[in-house]
């Protein structure tokens, strides 16, 4: 992910047009809603190692939160370290700045509190198993947490949420984001609050298709259930249980344990393994068995549906931001160059099926209604400004 490729790369590539104005557009509409809102409660899923864009507006964060609730998540110590520490060297917290504190995942509870530290901060830290909303009151909360894993309901309501290219790198699966979109909704959001969704509009939803087509495919090759294991992203491995006639398709976090033999899997890199025990035939899906195993590309260059579906998608998707970035003068070549780089690599991964799982307009519309929002307005702040016009900011009132 971009934003543990450190602050100054993550800035200079949100310093590019088309993103530089989904933020514009975003501090303006979320900064006006927290204003007339009457106990201006906000939470940002996806603080980004700066807190951008807020960072950008300190007078304003003191003002409207003084005497509030505000909290940025992140799974990334990394992150919340950074962003902890840029706050504080912008007094929006600290010395004559809000009242902050750290909630910290118990495993990460001392590696965190040694990174502050060692930026030359002092934090309130807590560990996560003793949140609890009333510690939330009156400050700003930096707490990590996996948007992957529900989010605490003790956080409690807010005024507004804003999930700003954060979601896309958590959903790989439809039925996780629109979990989350749901908690949203009802759980989260107080009434007449505004969650704001800044995403790209570009299907890659494919890598989802053709993972339920590999797991079918396996189920009715072996003639019984078959368990998927998603390892492309290890520290957070899905499992399957694919079950033929009818087809059904179940998906939970995985354990990683059961059959081996029945157990279908995809690395981190993207490699599909199927046992060849499961397949009686000599081919399956088009490959041919290699020792033990089918082992096969989730997403194959070679396969002109892959390059249909998701590769030149995601390249028409990505370029023009990466061009974008490649022109930036106000910062130090070396360092452009390297922030060309970080976003060609996350290119190279939604190619894969690895990490993005941008949506279509219509996609992310219809989840926002299935998740019960129905006031929904699609912003282009890129619209008739000579930029990348796939960059929007979706406004969903309750």
């Amino acid at each position: 992910m971009i934003a543990e490729a450190g602050e100054l790369i993550y800035n200079i590539i949100f310093s590019a047009p088309s993103l530089s104005n989904v933020y514009d557009e975003l501090l303006l509409t979320v900064t006006d809603n927290i204003f007339f809102s009457e106990k201006k409660r906000m939470l940002v899923m996806g603080t980004g190692p700066s807190g951008s864009p807020y960072h950008l507006v300190p007078f304003k964060m003191k003002k409207f939160f003084k005497n509030s609730k505000v909290v940025f998540i992140d799974y990334s110590p990394n992150v919340i370290a950074s962003c902890f520490a840029r706050y504080n060297e912008l007094r929006i917290i600290g010395d004559n700045g809000l009242e902050s504190q750290v909630i910290a995942s118990d495993d990460d509870f001392e590696n965190l509190s040694k990174m502050i530290k060692d930026k030359g901060f002092n934090a309130y830290i807590k560990p996560k198993s003793e949140l609890k909303e009333s510690y939330l009151e009156n400050k700003i909360t930096f707490l990590q947490h996996d948007l992957r894993d529900p989010i605490p309901e003790e956080l409690g309501k807010f005024d507004a949420i804003d999930s700003t290219f954060t979601l896309h790198h958590i959903a790989q699966y439809r039925q996780v984001l629109i979990d989350r979109l749901r908690q949203i909704n009802y759980d989260l959001l107080d009434k007449r609050g505004l969650f704001h969704w800044g995403t790209g509009l570009c299907d890659m939803g494919y890598s989802e298709k053709k993972i339920h087509k590999i797991g079918e495919n396996s189920s009715k090759a072996s003639k019984t259930f078959v368990t998927l294991v998603d390892n492309r992203q290890p520290e957070y491995p899905y499992e399957m249980q694919c079950i033929m006639e009818p087809y059904s398709f179940g998906i939970k976090k995985s354990a990683n344990s059961g059959d081996k033999e029945n157990q279908v899997t995809i690395d981190e890199k993207g490699i599909v393994y199927v046992p060849a025990k499961l397949v009686k035939e000599e081919k399956f899906m088009g490959y041919t068995k290699k020792g033990d195993f089918f082992k096969f590309p989730l997403i194959d260059p070679e396969k002109e549906e892959d390059q249909e579906a998701l590769i030149r998608p995601v390249q028409e998707f990505y370029i023009p931001t990466n061009i974008e970035i490649s022109k930036i003068k106000s910062y130090d070549p070396e360092m452009v160059k390297k922030a060309v780089e970080a976003d060609r690599a996350e290119r190279l991964n939604a190619e894969k099926g690895l990490r993005e799982y941008y949506l279509s307009e219509e996609d992310a519309l219809r989840f926002l209604r299935m998740a019960g929002f129905e006031d929904i307005r699609v912003a282009r702040p890129n619209k008739d400004k000579n930029a990348f016009d796939g960059l929007v900011n979706i406004l969903s009132y309750k």
